[in-house]
């Protein structure tokens, strides 16, 4: 596993990422394609961000070991959330885009559609639509729980 300096350099990476596809790429390019490279970004900052705050409850012996599984970890940063003022939603927003990632992955087929991304789930029948509009709506929401997360590790990160 990564350190959580890593970690969280990845997660701001990442958000970065996110960040200037949405408002600086995709106004240019206009592909929405570009919805689901915001979405894999977004995933993957939040979830090095968690990482690296469980790496650091870790090293300070507040936990003792960090689960393998996402939701084992998941659990254990939402006991956390009071100590660093992190809310539910934050926390919450974390699964949403999890899961959606998920979805994408097990999705039988995806098209555009005007300006959505549409995911088809044909066995259950289920259709989730994506937009830039959301993805910016979830990048909203990401930054504070970034920004309390660096906050937390920033002492950390004085070599």
């Amino acid at each position: 596993m990564q350190s959580s300096i890593e970690s969280l350099h990845l997660a701001n990476r990442y958000l970065k990422s996110a960040d200037h596809i949405a408002y600086v790429t995709y106004p240019l390019v206009k592909d929405n394609k570009l919805i689901v490279a915001v979405l894999e970004n977004l995933s993957s900052a939040v979830t090095n961000a968690m990482d690296a705050l469980l790496q650091h409850e870790k090293i300070n012996r507040s936990i003792n070991t960090i689960p393998e599984s996402f939701e084992l970890r998941h659990q254990v940063l939402a006991s956390l959330a009071v100590k660093y003022n992190i809310s539910p939603s934050e926390v919450g927003l974390i699964t949403d885009l999890r899961s959606m990632v998920h979805q994408r992955k097990k999705s039988a087929m995806e098209f555009i559609r005007k300006d959505k991304y549409i995911l088809w789930d044909t066995s259950q029948g289920k259709i989730e639509e994506l937009t830039m509009d959301l993805m910016k709506g979830y990048l909203i929401r990401a930054k504070p729980l970034i920004i309390k997360i660096n906050g937390v590790l920033q002492n950390v990160r004085r070599f």
